[in-house]
């Protein structure tokens, strides 16, 4: 099991941000999971269902919480270096989604050393990009920018191009909040670049937003116009509802 990739949504511009979840609650595959772990063994394989327990569980903090937790207390037990990996960068994502933003940072900068321990290279850069969106949101834009530029050597290092282009709008993102919006345009560009090669429909909805704010700052509202009404467009064309309204406003 994989620790989640992003606390939150990472397309967002400084002041205006858009919530998505990377993983949703299903109560079917929670109640399976329940029984297995009161039937299993205390074993690595209990660790893995109690940590996937915790990421299904996330619209309820502290029963994550609490499964985490009982996952990392059996990791330690066994000795086992990624469930304990796991259990931090878990536990880390459960701080942040409550804005518990130091308890946060301690659990990924934790779980960031025990991957490099392990040159887990997906879960480094997983770290790296959650510890720079928790620095965006306590407003830390140039520990930020350092975190995401760290996620985009270790993402071009593996060649994931969906981890890169995330990298490319994280440090889109801080540029912005820094308002260096030249910088921050070249990089929401890279980031549209290479969503459209993947085809991030979601993605490149929201990017084309984040480049219609930069335009909008800078009075050029013709491209920003023509930016908000591409984003529009995208998020019905994919049935995108809740971000709608956002980029309404904006137009």
């Amino acid at each position: 099991m994989l620790s989640k990739t992003l606390i939150t949504a990472f397309f967002f511009f400084c002041g205006n941000l858009f919530v998505t979840q990377t993983i949703f609650a299903q109560n079917g595959r929670v109640d399976s999971l329940l029984n297995l772990v009161k039937t299993e063994g205390s074993d690595t394989t209990k660790v893995k269902h109690l940590n996937q327990i915790a990421d299904l569980y996330d619209t309820d903090a502290n029963l994550a919480l609490s499964y985490a937790n009982q996952a990392l207390q059996l990791s330690v037990k066994l000795d086992f270096k990624r469930g304990i990996a796991n259990s931090h960068a878990n536990i880390g994502s459960i701080y942040a989604d409550r804005d518990d933003y130091s308890n946060g940072l301690k659990f990924f900068f934790t779980a960031l050393h025990l991957y490099e321990i392990l040159n887990d290279k997906e879960q480094i850069n997983n770290c790296y990009s959650n510890i720079g969106v928790i620095y965006n949101h306590q407003g830390n834009y140039s520990e930020a920018l350092k975190m995401h530029f760290a996620a985009l050597k270790i993402s071009e290092e593996i060649n994931n191009k969906q981890y890169i282009a995330d990298a490319y709008l994280h440090i889109g993102i801080d540029q912005d909040c820094l308002g260096n919006y030249g910088a921050a345009l070249k990089s929401y560009n890279a980031a549209l670049d290479l969503q459209k090669i993947i085809d991030d429909k979601q993605g490149i909805a929201y990017t084309y937003n984040n480049i219609g704010l930069i335009y909008d700052i800078q009075g050029e509202y013709s491209e920003a116009l023509s930016n908000y009404l591409e984003s529009l467009k995208r998020m019905e064309e994919i049935g995108i509802r809740h971000s709608r309204a956002h980029v309404y406003i904006n137009i």
